[in-house]
């Protein structure tokens, strides 16, 4: 789109003219809202419910804890999102028709969460993509075929944990559940005199807290890698060498 125009090749899809896209953002729910909903906001489900397509991205994990074999992960999206395992049917019942799964929050509760999560989200007739048992399943597209037109429904996470990364199998190692994560390196911008004081805190630190081939790239490269103190306090001690951590 270009000036608030559809380019050509828009135009060629398969769709009626008149199309319609709802979309919203994060959906973090832990109770069913189509009953207050339907009483308090009739023009939003309507909003919602008349598109030809409804989308948004689900962050929670829907689980019956009485029931369910996993456990929150040591680490997680910023908090350990979680909703009953009813949950998935109500924003089918609001008007949703697909849901984004690669997000933050995708593996709060492990891989078990995760495919809990995305099999209700199915039998409650929902479209969803972005997670999958290996990184080839997770970024595959997912489809939707509405009287307007056929859609598809790619989701990518910008944000993650490591863990949560899909992987696809290697020879006879298998693949790895998780998220279509993209990964990219996060750089921080500062005057050169800055860069040589952080190669200073870099370099007093104790040997080993920064890999070879980190310190190698930043050589070649001309960049500064702290990423081991991050998570660590660093305190003062009048008359220390060197740094420990």
């Amino acid at each position: 789109m270009t000036d608030g125009r559809l380019s050509p090749s828009w135009r060629q899809a398969n769709v009626r003219d008149g199309f319609t896209l709802t979309a919203v953002g994060d959906l973090v729910v832990d109770a069913a809202l189509a009953p207050l909903l339907e009483v308090r906001s009739p023009q939003l489900l309507e909003l919602l419910r008349s598109a030809d397509v409804t989308f948004g991205n689900f962050e929670s994990t829907a689980v019956d804890l009485t029931e369910f074999g996993g456990w929150p992960e040591a680490e997680s999206g910023g908090s350990w999102l979680i909703s009953t395992s009813r949950v998935p049917a109500d924003p089918r019942r609001i008007g949703f028709d697909v849901m984004a799964r690669a997000n933050n929050h995708t593996t709060d509760w492990g891989v078990a969460g995760m495919r809990s999560t995305d099999r209700l989200l199915t039998e409650a007739g929902i479209v969803h993509a972005g997670t999958g048992d290996t990184l080839a399943d997770a970024r595959s597209p997912r489809y939707f075929t509405t009287p307007a037109g056929r859609v598809s429904l790619v989701s990518v996470a910008a944000r993650f944990e490591p863990m949560s990364r899909a992987a696809d199998p290697l020879g006879r190692v298998p693949g790895r559940p998780g998220v279509n994560a993209l990964r990219t390196t996060r750089h921080v911008v500062v005057p050169g005199r800055r860069l040589r004081e952080l190669a200073l805190v870099r370099d007093a630190l104790p040997v080993g807290s920064v890999g070879a081939s980190v310190l190698e790239a930043d050589r070649r490269d001309g960049t500064v890698s702290l990423s081991k103190p991050f998570g660590t306090q660093i305190v003062i001690r009048e008359g220390a060498g060197h740094l420990s951590v």
